[in-house]
């Protein structure tokens, strides 16, 4: 099991994975919450039918810590991992993009679908999910194009100010491509890839803006 007490950021030049989008059938656009898969079998997935991922899920709990001097910290549940405001999860659970959505949100007060901020915490989060052998290399993020107009967005309505689709991403809106996965084929560089949300992947959870809450 990935312990955070050994975990560590990524190495400078340290190659991650990519990022890409998948499709709208099925997805319910409420705000919602990896068995390794090969390169080929997720994209391919469009004609092999629905493909299983897993799920990442976000958890912001900032609290001050007096011996801190001033200084805000991240105090994470047990068996989330702490990244600057944030906490992280990974969610061993196959799930379309709706139901993880859905799945984090039900389990972890304020927790949600990843959204990516920077190239630091895609990084970060790609050296997480191949940091174990028991993590798949491809999972959900909370990045949606609800209306399918190529405007995408994250499920928790932050800004989209950061993205790194993966070389001609998206690529194919005529077979539904309207949700993304954070991809980590390799050594290829960490990127999204637009993906049916019909199918079942892992996903990682990030639990959200302080809050008083208790998480198991």
């Amino acid at each position: 099991m990935f312990s955070i007490d050994t975990w560590s950021p990524p190495r400078t030049g340290l190659q991650m994975p990519r990022v890409r989008p998948v499709s709208h059938a099925g997805c319910t656009w409420t705000g919602l919450a990896p068995e390794q898969l090969p390169s080929e079998t997720i994209r391919g997935s469009e004609k092999m039918g629905p493909v299983a991922y897993f799920s990442l899920c976000l958890l912001g709990c900032l609290i001050f810590n007096p011996s801190l001097a001033g200084v805000q910290a991240v105090a994470c549940p047990r068996c989330w991992l702490p990244f600057n405001d944030s906490c992280y999860r990974y969610v061993p659970q196959e799930k379309n993009w709706t139901e993880a959505e859905a799945e984090c949100q039900h389990h972890w007060h304020g927790a949600r679908l990843v959204s990516i901020r920077s190239a630091e915490e895609k990084n970060m989060l790609a050296h997480y999910i191949k940091g174990d052998a028991t993590k798949k290399n491809h999972v959900w993020i909370g990045l949606s194009d609800p209306q399918q107009n190529k405007t995408w967005r994250w499920s928790d309505d932050s800004s989209v100010n950061f993205t790194a689709w993966d070389k001609g991403q998206p690529d194919s809106p005529r077979i539904n491509e309207y949700c993304a996965v954070l991809e980590s084929p390799g050594q290829m560089s960490p990127t999204l890839i637009a993906r049916n949300p019909k199918g079942s992947i892992h996903d990682i959870a990030r639990l959200g803006a302080a809050e008083e809450t208790e998480v198991p």
